[in-house]
């Protein structure tokens, strides 16, 4: 389910950022992106998103990143290297998986990461998991 039409939407306060083929909601110690169906995230991508948040956001923040993966899309493992070099802003990530094959691309792509990422069934668990977090308490 879309963030904004969920009942998690009146709990946090956010920034709705809308681009081609994706949305994103700024919120305060993280963000949750919704990519539209089949689009293979690649390298370019993630750095506009990082560009944007570092724009967003404080340049010495830590944060967390929900990807609410209602639509079936892959980001390519390989960037998982290239972004860890880069961006040091991460705390963790949760990736809210629908179906089998989006949690297969999750794990993955955990494979891949330097961050915990954590695979949840549903939005509610990866924001509780998210907020939770002892850098964000």
């Amino acid at each position: 389910m879309n963030f904004e039409y969920s009942k998690f939407q009146h709990k946090y306060t956010y920034v709705k950022k809308e681009f081609h083929l994706r949305n994103f909601y700024l919120c305060d110690n993280f963000y949750i992106s919704e990519i539209f169906e089949e689009v293979n995230y690649s390298w370019e991508e993630v750095e506009l998103l990082n560009d944007l948040l570092l724009e967003y956001y404080d340049p010495n923040i830590k944060i967390g990143w929900v990807s609410n993966r209602i639509n079936s899309h892959f980001i390519e493992p390989q960037s998982w290297i290239k972004f860890h070099e880069k961006y040091d802003f991460y705390v963790a990530s949760a990736i809210v998986s629908y179906n089998d094959i989006t949690y297969l691309n999750a794990t993955i792509e955990k494979q891949f990461s330097n961050i915990n990422i954590k695979r949840c069934s549903n939005s509610g668990r990866a924001l509780d998991w998210i907020t939770s977090l002892k850098e964000f308490n």
